[in-house]
């Protein structure tokens, strides 16, 4: 099994991927502390890592530039979020879009004819539209924050009509109404709800479950993020009633087929993590200073008055 090392400032996420186990065994993703990126890369190579996972955002510049070789994709974006450690060296890749299109042919949803509109500029928004573009979509807008950030961003594509805005500029609401897919990296972009509907695919990457997303699920339409919920469905039927003899092993159960079928949805809510469990070690710990310190104060009280007693008698 190789030893990958996940770079991640996200507590939730980290949490998250350190219970993730690969089933057929090829690798296990280890946490690692924040630090200097270069020690992180020498580390690598002489603890025996296979390469690393780097989901926090502002590493990703430095990992691409100190990584040994890059691919296409991490070189153009200037990022990488993805390192491979060879006998050549470190190499850098960055497969972010990737993993979103993949996410999105798991749905099938298919981007022939469809019109996409991504919010912000940053390496994490030019991979999802390069992305976008390679799988063929008819038009694709990248509104960020102003029109040359946008442009930057943007690049041509040959079979897409590519558009770059600004998210402020008047025709920005014309290009969201006529949308079958909304990309938000940015989390300061707006979306009116009345360009939400079924026919819209929502992907939003603010954490939890942001008030657009809420809205879209309301309007049907069919969502993804950065933190989705985890749900479990378990269906459960009667059975039919046997009777135990004496001394005999219990009957197998028999379905009852003509009993209702019952469909239990759990949803697990792990809450903050780790801040519950905190704060109650915490707060009692401080409760049991404050008693342990009552009762030494009363122990002292009561052996001066005992000393006063007996120096009276």
């Amino acid at each position: 099994m190789h030893l990958v090392a996940l770079l991640s400032d996200d507590p939730g996420l980290k949490h998250a991927l350190r219970a993730f186990r690969d089933g057929a065994g090829r690798f296990h993703l280890h946490p690692v502390p924040t630090g200097e990126m270069a020690d992180l890369l020498r580390a690598m190579q002489r603890l025996d890592f296979a390469g690393a996972l780097v989901v926090a955002d502002r590493a990703q510049a430095e990992a691409q530039r100190l990584a040994d070789r890059s691919s296409l994709e991490a070189q153009d974006l200037g990022a990488a979020d993805v390192l491979t450690v060879t006998p050549a060296g470190i190499i850098a890749d960055h497969t972010f879009g990737r993993a979103v299109a993949s996410m999105l042919a798991s749905r099938r949803w298919h981007a022939e004819g469809a019109h996409a509109v991504v919010l912000g500029a940053t390496p994490a928004a030019r991979a999802i539209a390069r992305e976008l573009a390679r799988l063929g979509v008819a038009s694709l807008t990248l509104l960020a924050d102003d029109r040359v950030a946008a442009e930057q961003a943007l690049s041509a594509a040959a079979g897409t009509a590519v558009t770059a805005r600004s998210r402020h500029d008047p025709l920005a609401q014309a290009f969201l109404e006529r949308a079958d897919l909304l990309v938000r990296i940015d989390p300061a972009s707006r979306v009116d709800e009345a360009v939400l509907g079924p026919h819209l695919t929502v992907i939003d990457f603010e954490p939890g479950v942001s008030e657009l997303r809420r809205r879209a699920m309301e309007l049907g339409s069919l969502t993804f993020g950065r933190h989705d919920p985890f749900y479990a469905a378990v269906q459960l039927q009667p059975v039919i009633p046997q009777e135990t003899l004496p001394g005999q092993a219990p009957p197998v159960p028999v379905v009852d087929t003509e009993a209702p079928v019952y469909t239990v949805v759990l949803h697990r809510d792990r809450g903050a993590l780790r801040q519950p469990s905190i704060a109650f070690t915490a707060s009692s710990g401080l409760v049991f200073l404050v008693l342990a310190n009552s009762l030494h104060r009363r122990d002292k009280l009561a052996d001066r008055q005992r000393a006063a007693t007996a120096g009276a008698v």
